[in-house]
């Protein structure tokens, strides 16, 4: 057992001997794992808001309208709409602050209440896609129920509009009531489709019991998990190039020279491989828990789980290092197994955000296996069967190529 604790202080002290490649391995996962973060929202989970420029040249009843049109505190949860002059709208606009502006020229109201050909000007702004399409859509709505209203009651809008007789102040008793009648005969012909409509719509949620009891997730959430098992993938697959150094300076032939066995030779590596593992991955977890704020609690079964998971990745890539024939053959060999395994596990993206066929897969591979399990740990619903049968499934496996690995390195390795 000695021989063990000396070959994994030995792996530890080689490891920060050179700091540069440790800390490459853990930067790395960090910045691609952010970055993919970054893109799909990070951890702020707000909707997004169109800000709108509106010059209202009109000031009548139907801009007021159209500028509370966003909903209740002028543009609801999409459109922040402030009002401006002509020459600050367009100063603001080049300096690219807002996301468009509308432009409402005189008599707009008095053209739409006329039923007469008018025309706004919407300015987009080319730096940005979804939010100017928001807008652009937002009026072509008000467009189309501004025709329709026509269609229902144009007659006695056209007649509003044009005001009470010349050198009146206020409509006649008679013809007040025959617009109030007719407006009143045009909704009555229309009761059977409006009340009720003709179209209800009714929605219900459904959601599994399991879902009912998960914790909401940020976008930066999901991607925490992939972050912290990408890091331990990198970090098995540069400690076991570490064996080519170790046949190039004769350890290999020392040890094999020696009553002492491969397999506590590689158990050495595999121990000393965890417990790197398991200080950066709590590094990671603590960083979890200030910045998407996880649970304390999770913190030591989630870092032994991530020690463990990256342990068993780490005997397939040792097993790749002895089948290749070179050190630059081993690395192109493991690396040929790193990115695909990264891609279709969940590890590169969040396994919800890939589709059904893919997650069957990411399931059958040892750090979509991870994954699955990191996430009810850290969101506190694991179960210890579950847990169990993923680690006989991920650890049987690894157990086997740590086995093979022994057998070569006294073998075929190392008499290449």
């Amino acid at each position: 057992m000695r021989f063990v604790f000396d070959s994994a202080r030995k792996d530890l002290r080689w490891l920060f001997a050179d700091p540069t490649a440790l800390i490459l391995a853990i930067m790395i996962p960090l910045i691609i794992g952010g970055l993919m973060s970054t893109i799909a929202g990070g951890g702020d989970t707000a909707i997004p808001r169109a800000r709108v420029l509106v010059v209202d040249q009109d000031e009548g009843l139907l801009s007021e309208f159209l500028q509370g049109a966003g909903g209740s505190a002028q543009g609801g949860d999409f459109l922040d709409i402030e009002t401006v002059e002509l020459e600050e709208g367009r100063a603001r606009m080049d300096r690219g602050e807002a996301s468009a502006m509308l432009v409402i020229p005189a008599g707009f109201s008095e053209a739409m209440l006329m039923e007469e050909p008018t025309s706004i000007e919407l300015v987009k702004n080319p730096s940005q896609t979804i939010l100017p399409e928001i807008v652009e859509e937002a009026l072509q709505m008000l467009v189309e129920a501004s025709f329709y209203l026509h269609r229902v009651l144009g007659e006695p809008i056209k007649a509003i509009a044009e005001g009470p007789e010349e050198e009146k102040s206020f409509f006649d008793d008679l013809r007040m009531a025959a617009l109030a009648v007719q407006i009143n005969q045009q909704l009555r012909a229309l009761e059977k489709i409006l009340f009720p409509p003709v179209l209800e719509l009714e929605t219900e949620i459904v959601r599994e019991e399991s879902e009912e009891k998960a914790v909401p997730q940020s976008f930066g959430m999901l991607f925490l998990p992939g972050i912290l098992l990408m890091a331990m993938m990198f970090l098995s697959q540069s400690m076991s190039e570490t064996l080519w150094l170790e046949k190039d300076k004769g350890t290999l032939r020392r040890v094999a020279s020696t009553p002492q066995s491969m397999f506590g030779f590689l158990a050495g590596k595999l121990l000393a491989a965890f417990l790197l593992m398991t200080g950066i991955s709590t590094a990671g977890l603590v960083l979890g828990v200030w910045v998407y704020g996880l649970n304390w609690t999770a913190i030591p079964l989630s870092m032994i789980w991530l020690g463990f998971s990256g342990c068993t990745i780490f005997c397939y890539f040792i097993l790749l290092q002895t089948l290749a024939g070179s050190q630059r053959g081993g690395s192109i060999l493991s690396m040929t197994l790193l990115f695909p395994l990264m891609m279709i596990g969940g590890t590169f993206f969040p396994l919800e955000a890939m589709p059904e066929w893919m997650q069957e897969i990411a399931f059958w591979t040892p750090n979509g296996q991870a994954i699955v399990q990191l996430k009810t740990v850290l969101n506190g619903s694991w179960q210890g069967q579950s847990l169990l049968l993923a680690m006989l499934c991920i650890g049987i496996p690894a157990l086997i190529t740590f086995l093979m690995t022994s057998m070569r390195l006294r073998g075929a390795f190392l008499h290449k």
